[in-house]
């Protein structure tokens, strides 16, 4: 009963108080009704966290989280299917492209990992900081140095390269 008075104002805690019933419970019924309706009314999903999250970035779709840590991990979740999809050891930030890879960016470098392949690839533009991209996920701008910003189309892989207080040079790949 407690359940399914919960369902409306948070159907999250609606399902976590039927975690107590057993197989056998008499009330086994009413709680799949409960926690149907509590699935189809949203309910909230938490996943592991091994260590400190620096960066979170979900994908265009909504469908991937991409998660660094301070204790230097990458973790992608299909959050379709509830699991984490790639792992690895990493420092530094990820932000998801339009073309549903990851820019990774650290203090060494900027690449771009495709995760269904694991495949990485480096661009020729140097470590980028604080990395903004636009709302196509296309082109991304970044500090590249004390005087410099790098602005950079992906899908015509160019760089324009800026100095701060001087005149822009166009370098592609």
């Amino acid at each position: 009963a407690q359940a399914r008075s919960a369902l409306d104002a948070n159907p999250t805690l609606a399902l976590a108080m039927l975690t107590g019933l057993g197989a056998d419970s008499p009330r086994l019924a009413d709680a799949r009704g409960v926690a149907a309706s509590a699935v189809a009314r949203g309910v909230a999903r938490a996943y592991p966290a091994d260590g400190t999250p620096l960066s979170l970035d979900l994908d265009r779709a909504g469908r991937h989280l991409a998660e660094t840590t301070a204790q230097g991990v990458l973790r992608v979740w299909d959050l379709d299917a509830h699991r984490l999809i790639y792992g690895h050891a990493f420092r530094g930030t990820a932000h998801w492209l339009g073309t549903g890879r990851l820019l990774l960016t650290d203090d060494a470098a900027a690449r771009v990992l495709d995760v269904a392949t694991g495949r990485i690839d480096a661009l020729d533009v140097g470590p980028i900081h604080g990395p903004a991209l636009d709302g196509a996920g296309m082109h991304f701008l970044g500090l590249a140095g004390p005087d410099r910003i790098a602005w950079y189309d992906y899908v015509r892989e160019r760089l324009i390269d800026a100095r701060l207080g001087s005149e822009e040079t166009t370098h592609a790949r």
